[in-house]
């Protein structure tokens, strides 16, 4: 014996709509997280680049100078 609820797609009814406008905002609201997140993580990655570099170019500018 197969119900009515059986044969009607799950977003057909209001229920359906719900879960998946839940569903989406969820996976939404984590990619917003994720996106703020990994632009921190670059901005602190290019920092840590740069002072790198900077210290690079000032013991290669000691180095020269010795020479």
């Amino acid at each position: 014996m197969e119900h009515d609820f059986m044969r009607r797609h799950i977003d057909t009814g209001f229920t359906g709509h719900a879960l998946s406008m839940g569903a989406w905002g969820f996976v939404g609201y984590w990619a917003y997280q994720w996106d703020i997140r990994a632009g921190e993580l670059i901005a602190a990655k290019t920092a840590e680049i740069r002072e790198k570099r900077a210290q690079k170019a000032l013991a290669a500018g000691a180095h020269a100078e010795e020479s």
